[in-house]
C-alpha cells in the first residue's frame, strides 16, 4: 500500500500510516482469507509483502478493521456502515485511485515453488497399496511397482553391460599392455636360469606370467586406418570353454579372453603346429575380435590390415594375411560344410590306423600334401585375393576366429576367419597392399546363397545334386569330392561313393561307371585326419559362443 503514496494528496500518506498503526494495535479475530492474501501480496504501511506475518489466533478486529477489510478487498465499493471518522478518511484516500494506480509498481505475486522431490514422493506414496483400497486399485498399484522394479533392473543391467563392464575390461587391458614389454625381433632376452619360469621363455612375458601362468602368447593386429586395434594376451587352458567367459585374472567377464585352441599347446620354441587357431569374441563395444568383422566385404579395409604379430612364450613372429573367410557353423555335419578347424597335428596322423604302417617321413609328406591342399581351399573361399603373399607346404599359419552378426554376414551362425602365414627367416615382412583385390569367384558358405536368394556357386552343384547326367559333370563330382574328403570325414567319402554308384542307374547317358568308381576309390584313399575332424569341428566352438 505504501507504493500508492505518489497518487495521494500531500499529507494523506501519513494519515494512512497512522491508520495501519491503529489497526496493528486492535484486538481482533482471524482475518478473512481474501484480506490475508491481499496483505501478503502487497504489504501495508512500512511492512513489505515478504515480511508479512499472519495474525495469531484469537485476533479479533474492531468494527473499523472489519470495515477496512471491505475497503481492501474492493476500494471502489466502500460502504461506511459505521460512519467512523477513520473509515471516512480511508475512503477518501482510495476513492481517488484507480485499480491501475494501485497496482502500479507493485511486486508481482510470487511464483509457486514446488519441490520436485516432494512431488515425486507424493506420486509414489499415492501409488502405494493402502488398507481399504478396492481390489482393482490394489492390483493396479502392485502392477505399477512390479513394472517399476523391472524397469530399474533392466536399466541397471544395460548400464553395467554397455558402459561399466566394457570400461573395466579396457582398464584391465591397459594394465596388461604396460606389463608386456616386447623387445625387437631377433633381440629378445631369453630366461634360462630361473626355475620360476619355463626354460627359454621370453623375458617380456615375465610380469604377465607371474600374474597368470596360463598366459601363452600375445597378439598385435592393427589397422593403419584406425579401424581396429587388437592388442591382447592369448591364453591356454587345455579346453575351449574356460577363457571364453573369464578375463586374464580368471574373473567372470562376458568379454572373455583371446585363447588358443585346445590342440595348440605351445611348450617350446618349435612346438607350434602347422595351423594355430586363436578364438575371441565379437563384442559390441569394439573390443576383443570385433574388428575382424570390419574386414568383411571391403578390400579397402583389408589393405589397411595386411600384417600382424604373434608372440608365443618362446618366440616372436610376424605374419602376412593371405585370406579372410566366412563359415556357417549351423551347417556342421552337412555335405556342404567346409571344416576350417584343422591343425595338422602329427600325433593325429600317427594315431590313425590308416597310417599305422607308415614311416615318419611318409607321414610328414602326407601332412605337407594335406596342408597345401587346405591352403588352396582356403584361398578359394577367401573374400579377397592376396596376390603378393604366397604359402608353401612347409609354412605355418595362424587363424583368428570370431563370430559375426547375422545382418553383416548373412549367415545363420557365422564366423569370420583371418588366415595369416608366418614370415620366413630373412623374408621382408611388408605386404604389397595394392595387390589385395576382391575375389570375384569366391566360394561362400552354402547358406549365404540360400539366405540371399543368390545363384549357388558351381562348386556346390555336384554336392547338392549328385545325380548329374553327363560324364563331364560326373568327373567334376569325383574331383570335388577329393577336396571335400580331405577336409571332412571318411563317412562323407563313403556317402559320395554311394552317390557315384547310383549314377549309372538314373539314365543311360551316365556312362563310364567304372571311371566314376575308380575316381571314388582314389578319393577314399586321400581321406585324412578322421579323428581330428570328428573331435574338433564346429561343436567345440559353438559351446562357448
Amino acid at each position: 500500500m505504501a507504493n500508492n503514496k505518489k497518487n495521494t494528496p500531500a499529507g494523506q500518506g501519513d494519515e494512512m500510516d497512522d491508520l495501519f498503526r491503529m489497526l496493528d494495535s486492535m484486538e481482533s479475530r482471524p482475518l478473512d482469507e481474501d484480506i490475508e492474501e491481499t496483505i501478503r501480496r502487497y504489504g501495508y504501511g512500512d511492512t513489505p509483502a515478504d515480511a508479512y506475518v499472519p495474525p495469531e489466533k484469537g485476533f479479533t478486529p474492531t468494527a473499523e478493521a472489519a470495515d477496512l477489510s471491505a475497503l481492501l478487498i474492493d476500494p471502489d465499493e466502500i460502504v461506511d456502515e459505521t460512519g467512523s471518522e477513520a473509515m471516512q478518511q480511508a475512503a477518501q484516500l482510495f476513492q481517488g485511485n484507480t485499480e491501475e494506480d494501485m497496482t502500479e509498481d507493485m511486486p508481482p505475486p510470487p511464483e509457486s515453488r514446488r519441490n520436485p522431490l516432494a512431488v515425486i514422493g507424493h506420486f509414489f506414496a499415492d501409488n502405494w497399496p493402502r488398507r481399504g483400497d478396492e481390489l482393482g486399485t490394489i492390483l493396479r498399484k502392485c502392477a505399477f511397482w512390479l513394472s517399476l522394479l523391472v524397469l530399474v533392473a533392466a536399466l541397471g543391467y544395460l548400464t553395467y553391460d554397455v558402459i561399466i563392464q566394457p570400461q573395466m575390461n579396457a582398464n584391465l587391458n591397459e594394465e596388461l599392455v604396460e606389463m608386456y614389454q616386447p623387445e625387437p625381433i631377433g633381440q629378445e632376452t631369453i630366461i634360462t636360469d630361473d626355475t620360476n619360469y619355463p626354460y627359454g621363455m621370453l623375458a617380456s612375458f615375465k610380469e604377465l606370467y607371474k600374474r597368470n601362468p596360463e598366459v601363452s602368447g600375445w597378439l598385435s593386429y592393427h589397422s593403419s586406418a584406425d579401424l581396429f586395434h587388437i592388442e591382447y594376451p592369448v591364453m591356454y587352458s587345455g579346453d575351449n570353454q574356460k577363457y571364453a567367459r573369464v578375463d586374464f585374472d580368471q574373473k567372470k567377464n562376458k568379454n572373455g579372453s583371446l585363447f588358443l585352441d585346445s590342440r595348440n599347446h605351445i611348450t617350446d620354441y618349435d612346438a607350434m603346429d602347422r595351423s594355430t587357431i586363436i578364438y575371441g569374441h565379437n563384442m559390441a563395444s569394439g573390443q576383443m575380435f570385433a574388428g575382424l568383422n570390419k574386414l568383411i566385404g571391403n578390400e579397402t579395409y583389408a589393405r589397411t590390415a595386411a600384417t600382424l604379430t604373434f608372440s608365443s612364450l618362446y618366440r616372436q613372429d610376424q605374419y602376412k594375411v593371405f585370406a579372410v573367410c566366412l563359415t556357417d557353423e549351423a551347417m556342421v555335419g552337412s555335405a556342404v560344410y567346409y571344416n576350417f578347424w584343422r591343425t595338422f597335428d602329427e600325433g593325429v596322423y600317427k594315431g590313425n590306423e590308416q597310417y599305422a604302417d607308415w614311416t615318419d617321413q611318409q607321414i610328414q609328406e602326407q601332412i605337407r600334401k594335406d596342408f597345401y591342399s587346405f591352403v588352396e581351399d582356403v584361398r578359394d573361399r577367401s573374400l579377397f585375393d592376396y596376390n603378393s603373399v604366397d604359402v608353401r607346404d612347409d609354412d605355418s599359419i595362424l587363424i583368428l576366429a570370431s563370430c559375426t552378426g547375422r545382418t553383416s554376414a548373412n549367415l545363420n551362425d557365422g564366423r569370420v576367419l583371418v588366415f595369416a602365414r608366418r614370415v620366413r627367416e630373412g623374408e621382408d615382412a611388408n605386404v604389397d597392399a595394392s595387390r589385395i583385390v576382391k575375389n570375384v569367384d569366391v566360394i561362400m558358405p552354402y547358406s549365404w546363397y540360400v539366405n540371399q536368394g543368390e545363384r549357388v556357386h558351381d562348386y556346390y552343384k555336384p554336392i547338392v545334386n549328385p545325380t548329374t547326367t553327363t560324364t563331364t559333370k560326373t568327373t567334376t563330382t569325383a574331383e570335388t569330392t577329393t577336396t571335400t574328403a580331405e577336409s571332412t570325414t571318411s563317412t562323407e567319402a563313403t556317402t559320395t561313393t554311394t552317390v557315384g554308384t547310383t549314377t549309372p542307374t538314373t539314365t543311360t547317358t551316365t556312362a563310364e561307371p567304372t571311371e566314376t568308381t575308380t575316381t571314388t576309390t582314389e578319393t577314399t584313399t586321400t581321406t585324412t585326419e578322421p579323428t581330428e575332424t570328428t573331435t574338433t569341428t564346429g561343436p567345440l566352438w559353438n559351446e562357448w559362443n
